[in-house]
C-alpha cells in the first residue's frame, strides 16, 4: 500500500505546481500517447486532469475506470504500441504514466511505470510516442512513483544552507534556542500531517488556499492535539532540565516528532483501504507480519523510489524545524523568540474552530490519528465489550436462536440419493455481487444456470468477514469466538466435533483443497486436526499457472491458478467406489484480484472491482470444472455441490474498501447454493441464516441428524429468523438482523445504525431515528445475550 500513498501524494504535489483557477471556453481537442515496450499484453494510461472534476472526464473517456485518484484508460494495441486517446479542454495541463497490467503471454503484472510519464499543456503537443523505461523492459520492479520527495528534500536543504549564509545568526540564548527549535519542528510536523490528510481527502495542494483549509485542519485536529502534547512535555522538560542536557531533550522531541510524521504518510494507504488508521487487531489478524502473506503484501508494495520519498519527506520535518527557528531568530522583532510558540497555538486554536463550529461531514476514519487510535485498540483490545456485562433477562441464557415455522418443503428428507458431498467456496464472494437488484447480470447468469437443478438461499450471512473465522464455521458448525483472537490460532488442536470428523466416522474419505496459503493463522494445522484424510494447500498442488510480479519465482500472494482445484480434485477422486467429501477453496478473488486471460467488461467505474468481478468469474468457472467432471463420470446424481462464500468484499460503499471492516451487506452477505439433479428443481429459501449452518444442512442431507456443535442448525428443517455477526478489527461492530430490519452495534463508540432491507437494500438511510427505542433495546439485548453464552462457552476451553 505505500506505493499508493506516494502516487497521491505525486499526483497533489503535480497539481499543487499548477495553480490557476478553473480553464476558460476552450475547444475539445484529443490528445494521443503511444506507449511502447518488450513484454507488454496490456497497459492502461493512467492519467490526471489538474484542474477539471473527475466525473466529468469520465463520461468523455467511455471505458475509463477510476484508480486511486487517477484515471485508468484502457490503451489499444497498434503497430507502433499502444495508444489512447484523451479528449481534453485546449490549455488543460494534465499528468499521465503507465499501468502495466499483463506480459505479452497473459501472465499478470503490476507495474506501474511513472518514469516514462510527464505533465503536459494539452494542444500545445503533438502525437506523443513513450517508450518503456529500462525497468519495464526487464520485468523488474517499476518506480511506483517518481522520487519527487527527494527534490523537496534536497529544496529544503538548499534553503537552509542560504539561511545560514545569508542570515545573521539568531540569539546565542541556549535555552531559547531549544524551545525555538522544539517549536519550529512542530510545525514541520503540522506539515507533513496536514499534507498526509490531503492525501486521504484526494485534495490538491493548491485546493488549500482556497476552500480546503478548513477541512484539512478539522480533519487534523488529533495529529494537531498529538504534536501539541508531545511539544508540552518537551517545554516542561527543557525548563526543568539542565542546560547541559537540553540539547538531549531536543534531540528526542525532533525524532518523535520525526517518526510520527513517518507513521501519518503511511497511514494514508490504510485509511483509504480499511476506512480507518491500522490497529492492534489488524496487526494481530495479519499473523503479527509474519505470514507469507503480509510478507507477499509487503513486497508487492515495496519499491525503492516508495522508500526514497517516505525517507525525505520524513526527514523535511527536522529541516523545517531549523529553518523555521533561523527565520524567527533574524526577525528584528521585540519577543521574537514567542513568535514560533504563538503560531502553533493560532494552528490548534484554528483546528478547534473548525472542528467544532463547521461541519464538514468528515468520516470517523478519516480524522484519526493513526498512533492514537493504535494505541486505544492495543489498550482496549482484550476489554470485555459492555454487551458482556448487559443484564439478560431470564430465558434468554443459555442462548438459543429464534426459528419461525417449517420452511416451504424444497426437497423430501425422508429419503435421499446423496452419496457425495462437494462444498466449493468462493473467496471473498459478496452475494451482493452475483444474486439480486444490485447483482452483476454475467455473474448472476453464470450461477443462475444451475438453478433448475439447485436451491438458492437469499439472506446467508458470514458471522465475521474473515476466511478463518468463516473456516471455522464451516468445519465445525459453530460460531466463531466473538474476539479479534483466531480460533485456528487459538484453539489450533483442540478436538472440536466437525463436519470432516463425523463424514470420516461414516466411511467417507475426505479432502481439502486450496489454491491458496493455509500457514495464515495456523490454518494448515487446524484443518490438520479436523480428521481430513488430505489437506493440500497451493505448495502441494502440482499447477503451471502462477502468478509474477516482480521476479519469476515470485507467487503473489502466495497462490496458484483456481481452475488447477478441479484438476487435482478430479485426481483425487479417481475411480474409487468409496463415498468422498471434498473442500475446495478459491483464492484469486481476493485481493489483489489477480487474473488471467480475457477480461469480461463490467459496469462499474473501479478498474480494482472489475478485476475482482474478473476472478470471481473464474472461481465460477472452476464450478463449471468441477460439475461437468461429476457428469462425466456419472456422479453428478449422487453428489451433492455445495457453493458459498466465506465473507463479502467492500468497493467504496460505505467508504471502505477489502473486507473486516464493518458489518455492510457488501461485507458479510455470501451466497449459498445446493445443487443436485435429483433433489432439487430450483427455489430460493428466504430465511435467515449463517455459514455454521451449512454443515448441518449438509448431514440432515445425508439422513445424519447429529448436531456437531449444538449450534448448527439445518436449513431446510427450520426457516430462520435471525442472524448475528461481528467484526473487531477496525472498531468493535456487533451486528443482528431480524426479519428485513439490520442493527449494527459499534461497541468502540456506543452508537448503533438500523437498516429496513427490505426497503433499502443497499443501506443508504440510516433509519436508528425513526425506530422506537424499545425495538432496540430488544435487538440489543438479544445480541448481548449471544455475545455472553459464546464468551462463556470460549472461556470454558481455556
Amino acid at each position: 500500500m505505500i506505493q499508493s500513498v506516494f502516487r497521491v501524494l505525486y499526483c497533489l504535489a503535480i497539481a499543487s505546481s499548477h495553480v490557476s483557477g478553473a480553464p476558460g471556453p476552450g475547444d475539445t481537442v484529443t490528445q494521443r500517447i503511444t506507449y511502447s515496450g518488450p513484454d507488454i499484453g496490456e497497459v492502461f494510461l493512467a492519467w490526471k486532469a489538474i484542474d477539471l472534476h473527475a466525473d466529468s472526464m469520465l463520461r468523455a473517456h467511455p471505458g475509463t475506470k477510476e484508480v486511486g485518484s487517477l484515471l485508468g484508460t484502457p490503451m489499444i494495441p497498434s503497430d507502433s504500441g499502444f495508444t489512447a486517446k484523451l479528449n481534453v479542454p485546449a490549455g488543460e495541463d494534465i499528468y499521465y504514466c503507465f499501468w502495466v497490467t499483463r506480459a505479452v503471454d497473459g501472465q499478470f503484472r503490476d507495474y506501474w511505470d511513472t518514469a516514462s510519464g510527464a505533465t503536459i499543456t494539452v494542444g500545445e503537443t503533438d502525437h506523443i510516442y513513450v517508450a518503456a523505461t529500462p525497468e519495464a523492459a526487464n520485468g523488474t520492479d517499476l518506480a511506483e512513483e517518481s522520487a519527487w520527495g527527494a527534490w523537496v528534500l534536497v529544496g529544503l536543504l538548499i534553503a537552509y544552507a542560504l539561511a545560514r549564509i545569508l542570515l545573521p545568526r539568531y540569539s546565542e540564548d541556549r535555552a531559547g534556542r531549544s524551545i525555538d527549535l522544539v517549536f519550529g519542528t512542530a510545525l514541520g510536523a503540522v506539515a507533513i500531517h496536514l499534507l498526509a490528510r490531503a492525501a486521504i481527502f484526494e485534495m490538491p495542494v493548491a485546493n488549500l488556499f482556497r476552500r480546503g483549509a478548513g477541512k484539512l485542519l478539522a480533519a487534523g485536529l488529533e495529529d494537531i492535539c498529538l504534536i501539541a502534547g508531545i511539544v508540552a512535555a518537551a517545554y516542561l522538560l527543557l525548563w526543568v532540565t539542565p542546560r547541559r542536557a537540553a540539547s538531549r531533550v531536543v534531540a528526542i522531541t525532533i525524532g518523535v516528532l520525526t517518526l510520527i510524521s513517518a507513521i501519518a504518510l503511511v497511514n494514508v494507504d490504510a485509511v483509504e483501504y480499511l476506512g480507518s488508521p491500522f490497529t492492534y487487531q489488524w496487526l494481530y489478524y495479519s499473523d503479527f507480519l509474519l505470514s507469507s502473506d503480509a510478507w507477499s503484501a509487503l513486497g508487492e508494495q515495496a519499491s525503492t523510489e516508495s522508500l526514497v520519498n517516505i525517507v525525505s519527506l520524513t526527514l523535511c520535518v527536522p529541516l523545517l524545524g531549523y529553518l523555521f527557528t533561523i527565520f524567527a531568530g533574524w526577525l528584528p522583532l521585540p519577543g521574537a523568540r514567542w513568535l514560533l510558540p504563538a503560531i502553533c497555538s493560532v494552528v490548534i486554536l484554528a483546528a478547534l474552530v473548525s472542528a467544532t463550529i463547521v461541519d464538514w461531514s468528515i468520516l470517523p476514519g478519516e480524522r484519526r490519528n493513526a498512533i492514537i487510535a493504535f494505541l486505544q485498540s492495543a489498550v482496549s483490545a482484550d476489554a470485555t465489550p459492555t454487551l458482556g456485562g448487559l443484564a439478560v433477562p431470564a430465558g434468554q441464557l443459555p442462548f438459543r436462536e429464534g426459528a419461525a415455522a417449517r420452511p416451504e418443503k424444497f426437497v423430501s428428507l425422508d429419503s435421499t440419493p446423496i452419496r457425495n458431498v462437494v462444498l466449493i467456496v468462493l473467496e471473498s464472494a459478496g452475494a451482493v455481487y452475483l444474486d439480486g437488484p444490485e447483482a452483476f447480470p454475467t455473474l448472476r447468469q453464470r450461477l443462475q444456470k444451475y438453478h433448475p437443478n439447485g436451491l438458492y438461499f437469499e439472506n446467508i450471512y458470514a458471522h465475521a468477514p474473515s476466511t478463518n473465522a468463516t473456516m471455522v464455521s464451516l468445519m465445525t458448525g459453530m460460531y466463531p469466538k466473538l474476539s479479534y483472537e483466531s480460533v485456528t490460532r487459538e484453539f489450533t488442536d483442540y478436538p472440536f466435533a466437525s463436519l470432516p470428523g463425523e463424514l470420516s466416522r461414516l466411511g467417507y474419505r475426505t479432502s481439502f483443497f486450496t489454491s491458496g496459503d493455509l500457514s495464515w493463522q495456523r490454518g494448515m494445522e487446524f484443518l490438520q486436526h479436523r480428521q481430513f484424510d488430505v489437506v493440500e494447500d497451493y505448495r502441494l498442488i502440482a499447477c503451471d499457472q502462477t502468478y509474477t510480479l516482480q521476479s519469476e519465482d515470485y507467487r503473489e500472494n502466495a497462490a496458484i491458478d483456481d481452475l488447477c482445484l478441479a484438476d487435482r480434485f478430479a485426481e483425487w477422486t479417481g475411480t474409487s467406489e468409496e463415498p468422498f467429501a471434498s473442500v475446495i477453496w478459491t483464492v484469486q478473488s481476493h485481493y489483489p484480484y489477480y487474473f488471467s486471460g480475457p477480461e469480461t467488461e463490467y459496469a462499474t467505474q473501479d478498474l480494482y472491482q472489475s478485476r475482482y468481478l474478473n476472478a470471481l468469474e473464474h472461481g465460477v468457472e472452476m464450478v463449471d470444472q468441477v460439475i461437468a467432471g461429476l457428469k462425466a463420470t456419472g456422479r453428478d446424481s449422487n453428489t451433492l455441490v455445495v457453493i458459498a462464500g466465506d465473507h463479502g468484499e467492500a468497493f467504496g460503499q460505505h467508504g471502505h474498501h477489502g473486507h473486516g471492516n464493518t458489518l455492510y451487506e457488501e461485507d458479510i452477505r455470501v451466497p449459498l447454493y445446493l445443487i443436485n439433479p435429483v433433489l432439487f428443481s430450483g427455489g430460493r429459501n428466504a430465511g435467515l441464516g449463517g455459514v455454521k449452518d451449512i454443515p448441518a444442512t449438509i448431514l440432515g442431507l445425508l439422513g445424519v441428524e447429529t448436531d456437531i456443535s449444538g449450534q448448527s442448525r439445518n436449513l431446510l428443517a427450520d426457516h430462520g429468523e435471525e442472524a448475528f455477526f461481528f467484526s473487531p478489527w477496525t472498531q468493535l461492530y456487533f451486528g443482528y438482523r431480524r426479519g428485513p430490519m439490520k442493527f449494527i452495534f459499534n461497541e468502540s463508540k456506543q452508537s448503533v445504525e438500523v437498516y429496513n432491507l427490505a426497503d433499502d437494500p443497499q443501506e443508504k438511510h440510516d433509519i436508528v431515528h425513526t425506530v422506537p427505542a424499545s425495538v432496540i433495546a430488544e435487538a440489543r439485548t438479544r445480541v448481548a445475550a449471544w455475545v455472553q453464552h459464546q464468551s462463556n462457552y470460549y472461556d470454558s476451553l481455556e
